[in-house]
């Protein structure tokens, strides 16, 4: 048997559980009263947010290191425009922030990360940036310290080059190697 003594401001009322049955010891109507609207307000849904609490959000920029230690980056002269590609580079600029929300990953300039048509679901595909469309060459996924393309492929910077800047990134079959390992800075 539980006994729990519960101060309310009409004085002092104890509640003892018996099985699933409540015995109220000492209550007058009032004070019972007082009691359900106690229990009631205790039992109250919190209140719905906001359209405004629920739609507002902060994202923020990031910084994505490849294995090496370079962080993925859009080419400079064209940071702006359809088509930029992306390469890694020493971790320095603007055109290193990125922001990731909902399996897009956006560049500063708000274009999204994505994987060149029609080779999207093929070894060596590049990688570059365009209008975000929600397409499936847009949407990656994290997995353990991977980021896997709508296709599957890794992200992926080229073998021969991956401590240079200047490498380009691609797509490529998943294998573990440290081309295809990525932080969040």
């Amino acid at each position: 048997m539980r006994n729990n003594t519960r101060f309310i401001k009409y004085g002092v009322w104890s509640v003892v559980l018996i099985g699933l049955s409540l015995l109220f010891i000492g209550c007058s109507a009032e004070m019972l009263d007082a009691v359900t609207e106690s229990v009631e307000e205790a039992n109250k849904p919190a209140p719905a947010p906001t359209q405004r609490e629920a739609t507002t959000k902060s994202v923020q920029s990031v910084q994505i290191e490849s294995g090496v230690g370079l962080c993925l980056d859009v080419h400079a002269p064209c940071q702006t425009e359809n088509g930029c590609r992306v390469q890694v580079w020493e971790c320095s600029g603007e055109q290193q922030q990125w922001t990731i929300d909902k399996g897009e990953i956006r560049s500063g300039a708000g274009l999204c990360l994505d994987v060149q048509k029609p080779c999207q679901d093929q070894n060596g595909c590049p990688v570059q940036v365009w209008a975000c469309s929600g397409t499936k060459q847009q949407t990656w996924k994290f997995e353990k310290g991977e980021i896997r393309s709508g296709a599957g492929l890794c992200l992926d910077v080229q073998k021969d080059c991956q401590d240079q800047n200047g490498c380009k990134v691609q797509i490529w079959e998943c294998s573990g190697e440290r081309q295809q390992t990525w932080m969040i800075k």
